[in-house]
């Protein structure tokens, strides 16, 4: 039989550490999201700068990883 005893130690550690991944996971999303994003408004067609490769290049890669993401997302609430 597997052994599950954790120690109260153990167990801060653990919580101490799902912390640390969930806000170093939200910071660099936050950081890297909040850049292309300006990027990708500066850039369109009608933007402060446009600049039609630069948008071009990341509005195709903003859209797939928008479907990676959305998509179980979707399967798990509709059910389809």
């Amino acid at each position: 039989m597997i052994d599950t005893n954790i120690t109260m130690s153990q167990f801060l550690e653990a919580i101490g550490d799902t912390f640390y991944m969930v806000g170093m996971s939200l910071l660099l999303g936050t950081i890297f999201g909040a850049t292309i994003g300006i990027i990708i408004v500066v850039t369109r067609p009608g933007g402060i700068k446009p600049i039609p490769l630069i948008y071009q290049l990341l509005n195709p890669v903003i859209n797939i990883v928008r479907i990676v993401y959305l998509r179980p997302i979707m399967k798990l609430i509709f059910k389809f």
